[in-house]
């Protein structure tokens, strides 16, 4: 989380999103887009 500036939700998002393959995140969270 803090590595990556990432809050609970967001760090939870993301590891799901590694741990099940995915190749895209689609979010309309404006905060979302300052991360690659």
């Amino acid at each position: 989380m803090q590595k990556y500036g990432l809050n609970y939700e967001d760090s939870l998002h993301l590891s799901t999103a590694i741990r099940t393959g995915a190749k895209e995140i689609i979010s309309d969270d404006k905060a979302s887009t300052k991360h690659p």
